[in-house]
């Protein structure tokens, strides 16, 4: 339906759709230098397919970097704290999870590098609809508080860092805050962590404007405990 939708709508866009098996391994190459080299004014994929696309290496180690940057400043305040069992637990895990970043990282950068498949980057796309976009909140942060509703899994999920890398792939060559657009029913059900993570992908420069780097910088501004 969207496919036709759009034919309705642009009837004069140059539209491309990948067929099932597009993302294929031995047809995802061609499909990719496809988008590459032709002028497409919309391209149509599932979000399983967007997920098959690879990232650039050096915004994935920059998209790393940043977050093991935040763990960084959780632990720090965490440390400066004393006698607090709890805190010695979150502190554990923030740990956890930094040693578990940084292991991913020296893996992404000792990998040979695939270069005979066109990445997010070299393919040139500038701009993203996320539809559904709820299906991509489970979004990394960091946090030393523990009685939020809703939290959710710090860790977040794969198919969340994906698009994060790729939506900051595109707030870089654009310069700034810019380059996606989230459509959802829900963009927030349940969690207060949700609001954030929605500024966290699509604001991060504002965000840091601000001095809202983590969580718990924003959650204290906006929120008030009950």
């Amino acid at each position: 339906h969207l496919i036709s939708d759009a034919k309705k709508l642009y009837p004069g866009a140059k539209i491309l759709s990948p067929s099932q098996t597009d993302f294929n391994a031995k047809n995802r190459k061609a499909f990719l230098s496809k988008i590459q080299n032709n002028d497409w004014d919309l391209i149509i994929m599932s979000h399983e397919q967007f997920g098959s696309i690879p990232q650039d290496t050096e915004m994935q180690i920059d998209v790393m970097n940043d977050e093991i940057e935040m763990l960084d400043m959780e632990i720090a305040a965490l440390e400066a704290e004393s006698g607090k069992s709890a805190s010695k637990k979150v502190l554990k895990g923030l740990e956890a999870r930094k040693n578990t970043l940084i292991s991913k990282l020296k893996e992404l950068m000792d990998a040979p590098k695939d270069i005979e498949i066109l990445n997010f980057k070299q393919i040139g796309i500038d701009k993203i609809f996320i539809d559904e976009s709820q299906m991509f909140k489970n979004l990394e942060y960091s946090t030393r508080i523990n009685r939020v509703a809703g939290l959710g899994n710090p860790k977040g999920s794969k198919r969340a860092l994906n698009l994060l890398t790729a939506i900051r792939t595109l707030q870089k060559h654009h310069g700034g805050d810019m380059g996606t657009t989230f459509l959802s029913g829900t963009p927030i059900s349940n969690s207060l962590v949700e609001m954030y993570l929605l500024f966290k992908y699509l604001r991060p420069n504002k965000m840091n404007e601000l001095g809202y780097k983590t969580f718990d910088s924003w959650v204290k501004q906006f929120a008030v405990a009950s």
